[in-house]
């Protein structure tokens, strides 16, 4: 997700009972959905997230936005939109769920 107006990218999960809701809520806030991927657990969600952001972290980047601009959680999976792009991001997120599933079988 991007929010152009505060300059910051965002990863994110939720559940698909709760997807709807909480994308719109977001939205609402002036966040854009870049990409999205389902997955079979929230445990396999939650591994992926913490992935890319331990990868952005350690590439120097830290969280971008406070919790007072995040209304509904989750700036601490924020991240300057200068310092990588959507691509980039995405491109982590699919090595991440590479890396998950294949550490399950």
């Amino acid at each position: 997700m991007t929010h152009w107006s505060y300059g910051s990218h965002k990863i994110g999960i939720c559940n698909v009972a709760n997807r709807a809701r909480r994308l719109g809520s977001l939205k609402k806030s002036g966040w854009e959905t870049f990409k999205t991927v389902r997955v079979a657990n929230g445990d396999i969600a939650r591994q992926v997230e913490q992935g890319v952001i331990n990868k952005v972290r350690m590439r120097g980047f830290p969280h971008y936005l406070t919790a007072d601009l995040m209304l509904y959680g989750g700036y601490t999976e924020t991240i300057d939109a200068e310092a990588t792009t959507l691509p980039e991001l995405w491109a982590m997120v699919n090595s991440e769920l590479v890396r998950v599933i294949s550490s399950r079988q």
